[in-house]
């Protein structure tokens, strides 16, 4: 509405407490306040409702569509006044939610979305360098338990034949029971053994 060099905003749901303070300054400066409180005591009753009728005009100009809908059973300037106020004033989830709210919620949200599968980018990453590391921990201890299996059998030596590299149970030339020669020769190597294996150990 613009009268002059004046000029209100048509109300659509936004800046409630702004449009309200215009509204008001311009009914005061055409005249038109009373009507927003009760009717005065000495006023006879036509005049009040003409008085109404002109500040309940000015008021629904300045609506727009959507904000006069809401009010269009309403004959009385302070009830429009006060049906507003209690729509667009009062703290609401439909009067804080606006579309930079909106758009603030999904680009956290989106935000907090990306970050969530980068930590999980990582974490998975850090996991599976953990994973490799212990598993290269497990053949390196295999790979020591080898050799040091291999490393005792070099130095074992076969009670049956007396030769380095495997035990009596494995031994590829056993020697059969019998016979004085065979125990004297068992003897020897019994003596051959424990040498060599004191050899060893004090070595």
């Amino acid at each position: 509405m613009e009268e002059g060099k004046l000029r209100i905003e048509k109300f659509d749901g936004k800046d409630f407490g702004f449009w309200k303070m215009q509204i008001e300054d311009y009914l005061y400066q055409k005249n038109l306040f009373l009507p927003l409180s009760s009717k005065p005591s000495g006023m006879k009753e036509e005049e009040w409702k003409i008085l109404d009728r002109q500040a309940l005009g000015v008021i629904r100009l300045t609506l727009a569509n959507c904000a006069a809908y809401n009010v269009k059973d309403v004959t009385m300037t302070i009830g429009v006044i006060k049906a507003l106020t209690n729509m667009y004033e009062k703290p609401s989830a439909m009067n804080k939610l606006k579309c930079d709210d909106v758009r603030d919620l999904i680009l956290s949200e989106s935000l907090r979305k990306n970050s969530g599968e980068s930590s999980g980018g990582a974490y998975s990453s850090e996991g599976r360098g953990r994973g490799r590391q212990q598993r290269g921990a497990q053949k390196g201890i295999s790979k020591s338990k080898g050799r040091s299996k291999s490393k005792g059998k070099v130095n074992i030596v076969c009670w049956g034949c007396g030769v380095k590299g495997h035990t009596k149970k494995d031994c590829p030339n056993p020697k059969k029971k019998g016979g004085s020669n065979h125990k004297n020769h068992d003897d020897a190597s019994s003596s051959v053994t424990w040498h060599q294996v004191m050899n060893l150990v004090m070595h």
